[in-house]
This record gives C-alpha cells, sequence and structure tokens, in this order.
C-alpha cells in the first residue's frame, strides 16, 4: 500500500494552500462604496435643507411687518349697523295736471324749489332741474337719489321725469307721453333704488336707470308705494278696503295686507316704513265743522301682526287762513331712524317758499 495520494487530490489540495482567500478584501471594498453613498446622501439632504431655509427667510423677509404681526382675528359676528332712513321730502298739494287753467308765468303760482326736512327738523331749499316747469312732485329713494316729476311743456303738455343724484347731478331724465289740455295727468307716487311707481295717464312702473316702462304697477289699485329697499308698502284704494300690502321689493310677492286703523279717505299723509321694515307710520284725521281745522292721531302699525302699537294725538291748521291769493299747504311724514318720526305742515303764498321755514309746524316722535 503506497502513502501517495492521488494525482487529482494531491493537486486540489495544494491549490486550496496556496490561493489567498479574497472575501474580506471584496467586503471591505464593498462597505467603503456603502459608506461613500451615505455621506452622498447625508449631504444632498443636508443641502436641500439649507435651500428650504433660505427660501422661507425670504419669504418672511418680503411679507409686510403689518401683515405678518397681525393677529388672526378671532371668529365673530359681523358688525351690524342701523339702517339708514331716507331723505323726508315735502310736496304741496299741487295739481298734477294743469287743466284748464293757463299760467302765464307759472313760477309765480308754483313753488320753483325741492323742499327738503332734515332730521333736526330744518327746512332745506334745493333746486329744481334746469328746464322742468312746475308744479312738480319729488320723492327720494332709499339711497338717497331724487326723481323728480315736472312738465317739460305747457303746450301741448308733457310731463318730465328727472332723476338726481345726492349731490343734485342729472342722471338721467325722460318725456311722457303728449296729451291735450285738459289731461287728467300722471302722478308719481314713489321710487326705489330700482323703479319708479306712476298712477295716472302713464301708470305703471319704470326701471329708474333708463326710465323705460318695464310693467303694471305691483298693486293694481295702488296710490301711494313706500319702500325701505328689501319690502314695499303699497297704499291701496277703497276696493281693496283700504289696507296696506306688504311686498317683496324684488320679486313683488306679496307678503302680508296690514289693514288700516281708519278709512283711507281719511288719510292726511301717505304711510311711511320704517328704515328696518317692522313698523309703518301713517296718520290719519277727520275734518271738523271749523273752517281750516283738522284733528288728526298718528298710527304705529307692526308690520308683521298688523296691530296697532302706538298712537299719538296730532293737532294743526289745514290753511293759514291769512292774507289773499294762492296759498300751498306743505305736508310731510317721515322716518329720520328706526325710533324717530317727523311731521311737517305749513303753509306758504305763491312765490314765497323762503317762509316756509318760518311757517313750518314740525312735530318729533320718539318711539323708543
Amino acid at each position: 500500500m503506497t502513502d501517495r495520494l492521488p494525482v487529482a487530490l494531491d493537486r486540489a489540495v495544494r491549490s486550496l494552500a496556496t490561493s489567498a482567500p479574497a472575501a474580506p478584501a471584496d467586503l471591505e471594498r464593498v462597505r467603503r462604496r456603502a459608506r461613500s453613498r451615505r455621506r452622498g446622501r447625508i449631504g444632498m439632504q443636508a443641502t436641500l435643507a439649507m435651500v428650504v431655509v433660505a427660501a422661507l427667510a425670504a419669504i418672511f423677509v418680503l411679507v409686510p411687518r403689518t401683515n405678518r404681526d397681525r393677529p388672526v382675528p378671532a371668529t365673530s359676528a359681523p358688525a351690524t349697523s342701523a339702517p339708514s332712513a331716507k331723505r323726508v321730502i315735502l310736496n304741496a298739494d299741487l295739481p298734477q295736471s294743469f287743466g284748464d287753467a293757463d299760467f302765464e308765468q307759472p313760477s309765480r303760482v308754483f313753488p320753483e324749489q325741492i323742499v327738503e326736512l332734515l332730521p333736526d327738523g330744518a327746512v332745506k331749499l334745493l333746486p329744481k332741474p334746469a328746464g322742468l316747469l312746475p308744479p312738480f312732485y319729488a320723492t327720494a329713494t332709499p339711497d338717497g337719489r331724487l326723481v323728480v316729476l315736472g312738465y317739460a311743456s305747457r303746450k301741448p303738455e308733457t310731463q318730465r321725469l328727472v332723476v338726481l343724484s345726492r349731490d343734485l347731478t342729472v342722471l338721467g331724465q325722460h318725456d311722457l307721453s303728449a296729451r291735450q289740455r285738459p289731461s287728467p295727468g300722471t302722478h308719481l307716487i314713489g321710487a326705489s333704488d330700482s323703479e319708479v311707481f306712476l298712477s295716472g295717464a302713464d301708470s305703471g312702473t319704470l326701471d329708474l336707470a333708463t326710465l323705460q316702462r318695464t310693467g303694471d304697477l305691483p298693486v293694481a289699485d295702488g296710490v301711494d308705494i313706500d319702500t325701505n329697499g328689501s319690502s314695499l308698502i303699497v297704499a291701496m284704494g277703497a276696493r281693496s278696503d283700504c289696507a296696506l300690502a306688504v311686498l317683496d321689493a324684488k320679486t313683488k310677492q306679496r307678503r302680508r295686507v296690514v289693514p288700516l286703523p281708519g278709512h283711507c279717505a281719511e288719510q292726511v299723509f301717505p304711510p311711511r316704513l320704517s328704515p328696518d321694515g317692522t313698523r309703518i307710520a301713517v296718520a290719519l284725521g277727520s275734518i271738523h265743522f271749523t273752517p281750516g281745522t283738522y284733528a288728526e292721531k298718528l298710527f304705529i302699525v307692526d308690520v308683521e301682526t298688523g296691530a296697532t302699537v302706538a298712537s299719538y294725538p296730532l293737532a294743526g291748521r289745514l290753511e293759514d287762513g291769512a292774507g289773499s291769493g294762492i296759498t300751498w299747504p306743505y305736508r310731510g311724514l317721515g322716518w329720520v331712524t328706526t325710533d324717530t318720526v317727523l311731521i311737517a305742515t305749513g303753509t306758504v303764498p305763491a312765490g314765497a317758499l323762503d317762509s316756509l321755514a318760518s311757517n313750518l309746524n314740525v312735530k318729533r316722535f320718539d318711539l323708543g
């Protein structure tokens, strides 16, 4: 038996004994590469973080201090201010048509100025629109504009509508259809921020911006219309039992009907809606046998229930009675705040409107 290994086995043993172990070297190389990649990723992340921080710092510098220092407002209900009252315009009881009369100098017969009653009870005389002939009637819109109906000519009889801004700039005008005299005339019975309401010969609703007809009156037998902007109150005639119709100002849908405390024939002043739309002020009176006198009551009516919540006795004179010639009685009623009503009556001779302030009887009612 021999001690020598087979040739094939001997070669294998020798190869294993003389070859260098490669695994440790390869593993170290892999570890170095992994460490290098980790350092690269960390460096990139740091660079990106620095870029983000720099961008935020730039934004902070660019934002104005007044904005970035302003605290976040606490959530609260928006502040609400009391609704503003309409301007109170006084109108004389003037004819809306000349009829058979022919005045060579109408300014000597009819007043030539618009009369505004201020919240403190003072009178302010406003010039009429240029070229407008008297007699004319004026009313205010809730946003403070004035709508004036007067005459463009007397032969043929042509009435003209004029819209004025608060500073009396003419915003628009429109001549109604000409008529041969005598004619029934057209009456200005109210205006909103978007519409004009007429009765009589040219009865209907006109767009306030264009002064073009848009339709019929919201209530057929309406004799006076007042609005606070969101609601309309329409004083209806005897055919509707002398009631007040309350309508939505935009849709014209009737919300309710409010009965008057007295007969509509006894109305001394057209009804007026409070600025907040919750109450109606109307003055009713009855003529006594004593010439030139009357007795009145101011009624405050709740819009929702139709109940009279307050009434105040009034007294006054229908006519001055002093002197001779033509005199014109002025009357007006209006809310100057949500809780204050003014009533004014006075009579002036034709051509003496400047004396109205001294002849005007103003009553103030603080309703609380």
